[in-house]
């Protein structure tokens, strides 16, 4: 074999290894970006079904604390009212007596509800900023770059309060109080 058909075959062979990296690497990022967008539109309604179940949990547990702190009321209020309304004398048989307790297991059971929920929203709403962070990475380092130009940035709005979005504008949070 001459040496000019050696040459061509190292220089093609070089090409088609160089080719074929740069074609796998382009599959293989554009595939990423891919699984990105498509797990940034899962997470999104992640978020939402766990922003609702949250709301509907704090909800139901306080309207069912709520309701038994009103049945409690009333039948206390009719106990003391049968016992003591009709005969003076016995008004201090109170203190001799079992009489029903107001049970604050529910309140607490909110509590812990409202602290669980509360931070399963703030990590949905964590991961899918890990998400856009990562996508956008891709979008801005070389060499993805490279194969990704054109494709659009993701974005995420925090869900949050009037309060936090002061805080953030004004850069203060001068607020410390607990209990107002």
């Amino acid at each position: 074999m001459s040496k000019n058909v050696i040459t061509t075959i190292v220089i093609v062979a070089v090409f088609a290894i160089v080719g074929f990296t740069l074609f796998s690497m382009g599959v293989s990022y554009q595939n990423q970006e891919v699984r990105y967008v498509n797990q940034f539109k899962a997470e999104n309604q992640k978020i939402e079904a766990v922003y609702d179940n949250m709301w509907k949990s704090i909800k139901q547990i306080a309207e069912v604390s709520d309701k038994y702190q009103d049945s409690f009321k009333d039948i206390y209020v009719q106990i003391t009212d049968a016992r003591y309304n009709k005969d003076n004398g016995v008004l201090m048989k109170w203190i001799t007596e079992s009489n029903p307790n107001f049970d604050p297991s529910l309140y607490q059971k909110l509590a812990g509800v409202i602290e669980v929920e509360r931070k399963r929203f703030l990590n949905a709403q964590t991961k899918i900023i890990d998400i856009v962070r990562e996508h956008n990475n891709m979008l801005d380092v070389i060499p993805s770059k490279w194969f990704l130009s054109g494709r659009e940035y993701l974005e995420y709005e925090v869900i949050s309060s009037s309060r936090s979005k002061q805080v953030m504008d004004t850069r203060m949070d001068d607020d410390v109080q607990v209990f107002n």
